[in-house]
C-alpha cells in the first residue's frame, strides 16, 4: 500500500521538525505528499504546531512552507520524467490525478470495506486485503480503545504548556480530524487505513500518559504529619501564681559537674544509619514508598493494556486466517 511509504515520510518531516530544520522538514512533506496525496495533511500539524506553540524563525518557516510546494513540484516533474522517459506538463498531471481521486465518492462507488472518518474511532473497524492467508487490516484494540482518553489527556497536557501534548493533538488534527469535513464537503470515499498515518500520533498522546502513570508510581507518598495538641488553658489559681512574683527567691547553690563514667553513642537504626533520637524526642518515621490505590491502579492499567494488547492478536487471527473470504460479504 502507498500509505505506509507517506507515513516513512511524515515521520521523517515531523523528526526534521521537532529538531528545528524546518527547510528540510518541507523537503520530507513533499517526499510524503508525492508518494500520496493525503500526505500534505503533515502541513497541517505543522504549522499548527508552530503557531501555538514555538514561533520561531518566521522567516525560515514561511521560507520552508514555499520550498516544500516547489519541491513537490520539481520532484514530481523529475520522477515522472524518469518513469516514463519524457517531461510531463505538471499541471495537467495534478489536475488528472485530482479529478480520477474525487470520482470515487460513496454514490458512485461500492466496495464493501469503505468507511466514514468518525467510523473509524468510535467502530472497531476490519478491512480484508488479500485472500487465502487472510491479510487484514485493523487498528490494535487498545490503542483503538483509548484514542479518544488520550487525545483528551493530550489536550488537557497543551493547555498546560506541554510541548509534547500539543505535537500529539496537532499530529491527530491535522492527519485524522481534517478528513471529517473534507469528506462531509466531497463525499469521497475513505478506508480505515487512511486512518494509519494518525496512529502515531495517538500513540505519542498514549506515550505522554502512561509516562505520568508510571511517575506516578515511582514518587514516594511523604508521610503523614503529626497531629499537634493545643496546649491546656492554665487555671484561674495556676494564672494568678505564676502572675504573683515570689516574695523571696533562693539561689540555688552551685554544684560541680557529675563525673562521666562512660559515654555510649546511640545505636544507629536499620532503615536510616542515622542515630537514635534521644528519649522525650519526638521520633520520624522514615519515608518509604507507599502504593496507593491509585498507584495500584496505575499498575493495572498498564498490566490490562498489554493483555488486552497479546489478547487481540491471539483471539482475534486465528479465526480470520481460517474464515472463508465470502464470510467479509455476508
Amino acid at each position: 500500500m502507498l500509505d505506509i511509504f507517506t507515513v516513512s515520510a511524515m515521520l521523517f518531516a515531523f523528526w526534521l521538525y521537532a529538531r528545528g530544520s524546518y527547510p528540510l522538514a518541507g523537503v520530507a512533506v513533499a517526499l510524503s505528499a508525492l508518494a500520496k496525496f493525503s500526505g500534505v495533511f503533515a502541513i497541517i500539524a505543522i504549522i499548527m504546531h508552530w503557531l501555538l506553540g514555538r514561533r520561531d524563525k518566521p522567516v525560515q518557516f514561511v521560507a520552508s512552507l514555499v520550498l516544500s510546494g516547489l519541491s513537490f513540484m520539481l520532484l514530481y516533474v523529475a520522477m515522472d520524467a524518469a518513469i516514463y522517459l519524457k517531461l510531463v506538463d505538471f499541471v495537467t498531471g495534478i489536475r488528472n490525478a485530482l479529478g480520477s481521486t474525487a470520482s470515487l465518492t460513496f454514490v458512485t462507488a461500492k466496495h464493501v470495506s469503505m468507511s466514514r472518518p468518525w467510523e473509524w474511532v468510535f467502530n472497531l473497524e476490519i478491512m480484508p486485503y488479500w485472500y487465502g492467508t487472510h491479510y487484514i487490516g485493523l487498528v490494535s484494540f487498545p490503542v483503538w480503545a483509548l484514542t479518544v482518553p488520550s487525545m483528551l489527556y493530550a489536550t488537557f497536557r497543551a493547555i498546560k504548556k506541554d510541548a509534547a501534548g500539543l505535537f500529539a493533538v496537532a499530529w491527530f488534527v491535522g492527519t485524522y480530524v481534517v478528513w471529517i469535513p473534507l469528506n462531509i464537503a466531497t463525499d469521497r470515499v475513505t478506508f480505515i487505513f487512511y486512518f494509519l498515518p494518525a496512529v502515531p500520533g495517538i500513540c505519542l498522546g498514549l506515550g505522554i500518559g502512561l509516562d505520568r502513570l508510571v511517575e506516578f508510581w515511582k514518587t514516594p507518598r511523604p508521610p503523614r504529619k503529626p497531629k499537634l495538641r493545643a496546649p491546656a488553658a492554665p487555671s484561674s489559681t495556676h494564672a494568678a501564681s505564676e502572675a504573683m512574683p515570689p516574695l523571696v527567691s533562693y539561689a540555688a547553690p552551685a554544684l560541680p559537674p557529675p563525673t562521666p563514667v562512660l559515654q555510649l553513642a546511640a545505636p544507629a537504626t536499620a532503615s536510616t544509619g542515622d542515630a537514635a533520637p534521644a528519649s522525650g524526642e519526638p521520633q520520624q518515621v522514615p519515608v518509604r514508598r507507599r502504593k496507593t490505590k491509585l498507584q495500584w491502579a496505575a499498575i493495572s492499567f498498564v498490566a490490562l493494556f498489554l493483555l488486552v494488547q497479546i489478547a487481540t492478536f491471539v483471539i482475534v487471527a486465528p479465526p480470520l486466517n481460517t474464515w472463508h473470504i465470502e464470510n467479509w460479504f455476508k
